[in-house]
Formats: C-alpha cells, structure tokens, sequence
C-alpha cells in the first residue's frame, strides 16, 4: 500500500462453539468448561448452555431445536450473566 491509500478491510467473527439447546428444563451444566452443554441426562438445557458459553471469552452461538411451535422456558433460582 501506498502512504495514505486505504483498502476495504472487513472481520467477520465466527463463533468458537455452537451449543444447541434441546430441552426446556433449567438444569445447570454437570461439567462447566468441558465444553460440552450436557445437563447430566444427555439434554442441553438454556442454563447449561449459558454456562458453557460464559467460561470462556470467546464469542459463542447459541441455538435452539425444539421444532415448530412456540417454547415456553420457565427458568427458576438465580442465573449469572457476564458484565
């Protein structure tokens, strides 16, 4: 590049994991940091996925597959979010 002369730049940030969650219980995460989103019984749960998506800094996606319709999540006790 010349002095001055400026070219097009983009940044396109992809995320790190992909939890997908696939039930609707409020079951916490049984292995925080494994990165896997398993609430014990196989199913990853809106918490476990939160918990596993906040260990790390990195910017995580996550997904819901419940099918068609309407989901309902009912999430009880307290949930710790990042500032």
């Amino acid at each position: 590049l010349q002095q001055g002369e400026r070219r097009p730049s983009s940044l396109v940030t992809l995320p790190q994991a992909t939890f997908v969650v696939t039930s609707t219980a409020d079951g916490g995460d049984f292995n925080v940091g494994d990165g896997l989103c398993d609430d014990g019984e196989g199913a990853c749960t809106l918490r476990a996925a939160l918990e596993e998506a906040n260990f790390t800094a990195a910017a995580d996606q996550i997904v819901f597959n419940f099918g068609p319709g309407v989901t309902t999540f009912n999430l009880g006790g307290t949930l710790s979010l990042p500032e």
